[in-house]
Parts: structure tokens; C-alpha cells; sequence
């Protein structure tokens, strides 16, 4: 019987003479342990593809039962509400309320009071004013008298300081950092001062009419460092508005009088600007609102133009719409309303179905319309998500929280309401 020698080399198996067919050589041994290695890589490569594949199918199942759940509460509509509690307040019309940290104020020409979830009073603050107004910004809320010369500090456990001003205040803004700007404004000139928590000032400067125009409006961002005025001038007959950044940190200290960045709108009048919390700047002009990059020096990213004459600007720190008229197919003009991103991303058209008196871009994101009697809720969708014709006025409707719970302001009381379908 021929016999074969294995021997291994560097190229390989050679074929010789002296071997039985039977003998097992190094080389076989090499391969054999090979295929059991390869085989256990096959079967372990398997386990994890499957361990991969059930991870993946646990994934998907999970975001369609979150999808699921997340259309269910915000495609579901209500019918009706429940009174969970109610609080007796006297002319309760007369004064004004907004949501504060989980609490309410309540506000007036007389004074303030702040209450918490539970209805225990936190602060109350008196006070003599003709035109109460107020600002809040995470933990910190002024308010201030319009055409007066008082502000009040305030955070959610007492009162932090009081300001006097030598002129009239005919704007107030305060940041998450408590640093509060304030227009002052005088017959030829106006004043624009910058205080701490203390009361004390950080900065200060005037507008000459002649020159800068008369300001409209301001608006500081949370840390408090960029400020943002709009003013109203005319030149060569014609309405001239303008947006100054100033940028009171390290990327203003070279700029002449802290000015970052400044854009020029020729007919168009801007009575209104603001800085989300995000840190976004947006002008609301007579014919078109102008959204800004969130950045030291702020420059124009979007100009949304309506087309027609706005009836009603909304916005909250996330989406901003407005109220046009536009004729249907039928020739009927009707009342629309068109939600967008602060990319200036439409997100939604819808008519409104009744005459409003007020409407609003609430916490939760839904618009709130109201007749007083009929209100309405309109979902991030642009669907109808509640509406009913209440018999009692409701004079004002406050979030309470994301989702189901409001207060309701009625003549004399104070409702906190759920909705249902009872």
C-alpha cells in the first residue's frame, strides 16, 4: 500500500511517502480545531444576530405602543369638564392671573398674591398701581406700573427687592438670571436701564428720537447677557423700524455701545418682539414676522409674510401664529389661523368657526379662542381637541398643567377644571 507523509511548510501541505492514510498529523489537527473554532463563531455570530433581532422587534413594538398612545391623547377630543375645585374670589374679572411654577397670582391695581397647587397663599404683596403689568421668566416675576415708576421683584417663596425709577416705565422684561431691562420713556429721548436682583444698575443708555426713533418694545434672553429693542422712526415720509441686539457679555465688549448685530425694515411698524426660552429672537411686524438665530450676534434665518393685514399675533416659546382673513371658494372671508415653528415651518392652517374675542398660544402648546362663552381648544395638529358653549362667562383660561387641566376664571371664582367626555 502506498503511504503519504504530511509534512507542513510554508506553502502549504506537501504530498511524500512513509504515512499511513490512517495517521493523524499536526496539520489535520490545525484544521480540525479550525472548523470547531469557525463553527463555535458561526453558532455565537447567530446568537447575537438573534439577541440583535429581538432587541430591534422589542424597540419597534415599543415605539408603535408609545406612537399609539401619544395619538390617542392628543387626537382624543372632549366634550365636557369636571370641577375639580373651586376657589371663591371677589370680582375675580376684574383682576388678572397667570400661572406661576405650578402656583397662580392673582393681580390687581391693589396687590398681589401668589398661591400654590394646594391653595395656600406663598406672598402677598401690596401695592398701588394704575396699570399693573407682569413678566416671568423661570423662578423670577416682576410686576410694574405701566406709565408708573414702581417694579417688583418677586421669586416663588417671597419678594426679592423693589425699584423705584426717575421716569415713566413704559416696558418691563425680567431673565431667569433676575437681571431686569426697562424702557423708560420721555418726551425727546428715552431711557433704557439694566438692574440686578439688588435694584442696582448694570447698564444704562438713551435713545434720542430724532436720531434712534421711538422704542416699541424689548426683550432680554434668560442668562440675561443679550437684549433686544425695537424702535419706530420715519424717513423720507416713510414708517422705519429697527431691531438692535445688544450683547452685554464678552462678545459685546468691542462693540460700539454693546451693539451686536442691527437690521432696518422700511414700512413696516414692529410693535412687538421676544426671546424664547430657548433663545430664540422673533419681531412681530405689521406684515411680517422675523425669526433670528439663537447665537451672540443674532442674524435673520426666517421672514414669514402673511400677505394679508394680521388680525391677531400669538405666540409661546416654541411655536408663534397668526389670524388672517381669506376668501374660500365661495367667496365667504373667513377668519384663518396658521401655526409655525421659529424656523418658519408652517405646522398648520384652520378656520375658526365662531367670532373671537380672545385667543392665545397656551403652555401646552394648543391655541385656546374664545367668545367668552364658546371656547375652543386646537390641537399641535390643527384638530379641534375641545369645545363647548358654556351659559356662564368664562373671562379668562389659564394652563394648569400639559394636558387635561385648566383654571377656568369665572365672575367670582376661580375654577381648576378637568376635561372629560361626562
Amino acid at each position: 500500500m502506498e503511504k503519504f507523509t504530511f509534512t507542513v511548510s510554508d506553502g502549504g501541505i506537501k504530498k511524500g511517502v512513509n504515512a499511513s492514510p490512517n495517521e493523524v498529523t499536526s496539520g489535520d489537527k490545525y484544521k480540525n480545531e479550525e472548523r470547531e473554532e469557525s463553527g463555535l463563531g458561526i453558532v455565537s455570530r447567530q446568537k447575537r444576530d438573534s439577541k440583535r433581532r429581538k432587541a430591534v422587534g422589542f424597540l419597534c413594538v415599543l415605539g408603535i405602543i408609545i406612537l399609539g398612545f401619544f395619538l390617542v391623547v392628543m387626537l382624543r377630543h372632549y366634550n365636557n369638564y369636571e370641577v375639580v375645585s373651586s376657589i371663591k374670589v371677589k370680582d375675580a374679572s376684574a383682576h388678572k392671573f397667570e400661572e406661576f411654577n405650578g402656583g397662580l397670582i392673582k393681580y390687581g391695581n391693589d396687590g398681589a398674591i401668589l398661591r400654590n397647587v394646594s391653595g395656600k397663599v406663598v406672598w402677598n404683596v401690596g401695592f398701588e398701581m394704575s396699570d399693573p403689568r407682569i413678566d416671568i421668566c423661570k423662578k423670577y416675576v416682576i410686576i410694574y406700573d405701566r406709565e408708573g415708576s414702581k417694579i417688583f421683584l418677586l421669586d416663588d417663596t417671597d419678594k426679592v427687592s423693589e425699584i423705584s425709577t426717575n421716569q415713566p416705565i413704559y416696558k418691563a422684561e425680567v431673565s431667569g438670571s433676575g437681571t431686569i431691562a426697562v424702557i423708560m420713556k420721555g418726551d425727546l429721548k428715552s431711557r433704557i436701564e439694566l438692574y440686578n436682583q439688588k435694584g442696582e444698575t448694570l447698564a444704562s443708555g438713551e435713545m434720542h428720537i430724532d436720531k434712534s426713533g421711538y422704542p416699541t418694545d424689548i426683550a432680554i434672553n434668560s442668562s440675561g447677557e443679550i437684549l433686544m429693542v425695537s424702535s419706530l422712526g420715519y424717513k423720507d415720509g416713510a414708517v422705519v423700524s429697527k431691531v438692535n441686539f445688544y450683547n452685554f457679555g464678552k462678545a459685546g465688549r468691542n462693540s460700539i455701545d454693546n451693539i451686536v448685530s442691527s437690521y432696518t425694515y422700511t414700512g413696516t411698524v414692529i410693535p412687538e418682539v421676544d426671546i424664547t426660552a430657548s433663545g430664540k429672537p422673533v419681531a412681530f411686524g405689521s406684515n411680517k414676522i422675523i425669526c433670528y438665530s439663537n447665537s451672540s450676534k443674532p442674524a435673520e434665518k426666517k421672514v414669514v409674510e402673511p400677505g394679508a393685514q394680521m388680525k391677531s399675533v400669538i405666540h409661546n416659546d416654541k411655536f408663534f401664529g397668526y389670524v388672517v382673513p381669506e376668501e374660500d371658494e365661495n367667496g365667504t372671508v373667513n377668519n384663518v389661523l396658521k401655526v409655525y415653528t421659529y424656523r418658519g415651518f408652517k405646522r398648520y392652517s384652520k378656520k375658526i368657526d365662531f367670532e373671537y374675542r380672545d385667543i392665545e398660544l397656551m403652555k401646552d402648546n394648543e391655541v385656546m379662542i374664545s367668545d367668552g362663552h364658546k371656547l375652543e381648544f386646537v390641537s399641535l395638529f390643527g384638530m379641534n381637541r375641545f369645545y363647548i358653549n358654556d351659559d356662564d362667562e368664562i373671562y379668562d383660561v389659564i394652563n394648569k398643567r400639559a394636558g387635561r387641566e385648566f383654571y377656568f376664571v369665572r365672575s367670582d371664582s376661580v375654577q381648576h377644571v378637568k376635561l372629560s367626555n361626562e
